[in-house]
């Protein structure tokens, strides 16, 4: 298999494409769906890689068309009522963070759990398990880190924020 199958190579670069910024574990997993095929190996992301369209980027393990800006980046997709969620460990940290932001800007102050809850709520999750919430974690940290909060101690400041009370 040394040439990309005109197939697959489109079928790499569709998910992509329309659902960018997407996990690129994911992308990997719906192909090997379609395929049939059992494991995500290795050698499997080096050829799904190797068939992504121009231009793409990999940044974090989420994948972006060459028309997208990373940093500039601030919507998020919510599951649409009656579908399934997406799960957590699916969805990129940058949304997640966007979709915290949005969040913080409806509430004057929330406490860390009740950010990580409603968030999830946001993209359909109404659980808050150990996943759940390490995914969520993910977004506060990115959300830290391009400093649309911050969260030190008992508190936490941002300018769009508010406060965020952390969990002792």
């Amino acid at each position: 298999m040394n040439q990309p199958v005109p197939c697959i190579s489109g079928q790499a670069g569709s998910p992509g494409a329309a659902e960018a910024p997407i996990v690129f574990d994911l992308l990997c997993r719906r192909l090997a769906a379609a395929w049939n095929i059992g494991r995500i190996t290795d050698r499997l992301r080096a050829r799904v890689r190797g068939l992504l369209p121009p231009g793409t980027r990999e940044q974090d393990g989420v994948l972006w068309t060459s028309g997208q800006d990373a940093d500039a980046y601030r919507s998020f997709r919510t599951s649409p009522i009656g579908q399934v969620a997406r799960d957590a460990e699916q969805l990129p940290a940058i949304e997640i963070a966007n979709a915290m932001t949005w969040v913080l800007s409806q509430h004057a102050a929330l406490a860390v759990d009740d950010l990580l809850r409603e968030t999830a709520r946001l993209f359909g999750i109404t659980r808050l398990g150990t996943g759940v919430r390490e995914s969520m974690q993910q977004g506060v940290q990115h959300l830290a880190a391009r400093r649309d909060c911050v969260v030190d101690g008992d508190l936490g400041h941002g300018p769009i924020a508010g406060i965020i009370a952390a969990q002792s």
